[in-house]
């Protein structure tokens, strides 16, 4: 058979013996340019999912903070709040997620509750995994946010002002999660290859004719094809994590398997044998 075009090649790395064997027999260059081909199909899936999904629900929770959030005045003095009592933030679906409490310029850890942000006149707690807590003091000299308190004329926060500053930054953020995602994508694919090459070093010592490692490597770029599409089935469908396993160690042995018959199927004895 003749080499089949690149949009095919994952169809074919499922069940071809064939195509492993021009597979073993192309350059190494191919199974890179492969893995670029991979990662921008698992890439559009990743942004279809975040636009229909993720950032729908992001949207409705900024509209939601918009509408909830207390104004806030930013002054020399501290943090001031038009509402004379405390107000806490929970959310419907996400529960609690701020309290904001101008009866105090601080607050004993108990106080806390289950709320991950607790704000104060002068200081902000910031609850995070583990228990583990934050404080940043809002007063503290030589800080920061002492230093614009100090200079600068009282700054009004409201949930209208916090809802420019996420329509303005979410394209940035979008564009640099693309890139990142891209990248580590990209460069576990071939930590993915390197290490499932090591199982075709073994299945090489097997074979009557054999194979150089980049042979071998290029052909363990391609059976990491059915793991990385159960992985993006995983992502479709969240249900499937709970029937398929995942994650690395488990994709390293599905590509070792691979690996391994791909290379001794394609074993041509010579002759005489």
């Amino acid at each position: 058979m003749t080499n089949p075009p690149l949009f095919l090649a994952p169809l074919y790395a499922l069940f071809s013996r064939e195509f492993y064997r021009r597979v073993l027999e192309s350059s190494l260059s191919r199974g890179f340019l492969y893995l670029l081909y991979v990662t921008g199909i698992v890439l559009v899936i990743f942004l279809a999912v975040a636009m229909t999904a993720a950032i729908p629900k992001v949207d409705r929770f900024v509209d939601w903070v918009e509408k909830e959030m207390p104004a806030l005045t930013w002054t020399p003095e501290g943090v001031e709040m038009d509402a004379e009592v405390p107000v806490a933030l929970v959310h419907p679906d996400f529960g609690p997620i701020a309290q904001f409490d101008m009866t105090a310029a601080e607050a004993a850890p108990e106080a806390l509750g289950d709320f991950p942000v607790y704000v104060t006149t002068q200081k902000i707690y910031l609850q995070q995994r583990g228990s583990d807590l934050r404080v940043i003091d809002l007063m503290a000299p030589g800080t920061e946010a002492a230093q614009e308190m100090g200079s600068a004329a009282p700054t009004r926060i409201t949930g209208e002002l916090l809802k420019k500053i996420y329509r303005r930054a979410k394209p940035w953020v979008l564009l640099i999660v693309t890139l990142s995602f891209s990248v580590i994508f990209y460069l576990m694919q071939i930590v993915q290859g390197l290490v499932s090459s090591l199982a075709g070093l073994v299945a090489n010592r097997f074979r009557s004719q054999k194979l150089s490692y980049a042979a071998i490597l290029n052909a363990s770029f391609y059976a990491m094809t059915l793991s990385w599409m159960l992985d993006t089935a995983r992502l479709l469908v969240p249900a499937l994590a709970f029937v398929i396993p995942g994650g690395f160690f488990v994709n390293v042995l599905l590509t070792a398997l691979y690996l391994f018959m791909a290379i001794k199927l394609t074993d041509v004895k010579p002759a005489s044998e």
